[in-house]
C-alpha cells in the first residue's frame, strides 16, 4: 500500500502546499539557470536517474539516502563545472 492516509482534507492541503513550494522552487532554479551554465544539463540527469529509479524499483532496491547521495553528487558536479572558467560562447559564435 503506497497511500499514507485517505483522509482527504490531508491529501488536498499537502498537495496544495506542495504547489506553492514548486512555484516558489522554479523561480530560484530559473534565475540560478542564468548563473549555472551546465544546470540545464544536471536536472536533466537527475530527471533520467529518478526516472530510471522509478521504471526500476521492481528489480532494484535502492535506499533514499544513496539517492539523495546521487542527487547532491550530480549537482555538485554541475555547480562545480559551472563556476570554473571557461569560454562562455560556442566556438564560432561571437
Amino acid at each position: 500500500m503506497l497511500a499514507v492516509t485517505r483522509n482527504p482534507l490531508i491529501v488536498y492541503s499537502s498537495n496544495v502546499l506542495v504547489m506553492f513550494g514548486l512555484r516558489s522552487l522554479y523561480f530560484v532554479v530559473s534565475d540560478a539557470m542564468e548563473r549555472l551554465r551546465f544546470l540545464r544539463q544536471g536536472l536533466a540527469v537527475i530527471l533520467v536517474f529518478t526516472g530510471t529509479k522509478m521504471i526500476g524499483s521492481g528489480w532494484i532496491e535502492m535506499g533514499p539516502g544513496l539517492s539523495v547521495g546521487v542527487i547532491g553528487l550530480v549537482l555538485s558536479v554541475t555547480i562545480i563545472a559551472s563556476l570554473r572558467p571557461g569560454r562562455t560562447t560556442a566556438p564560432g559564435k561571437t
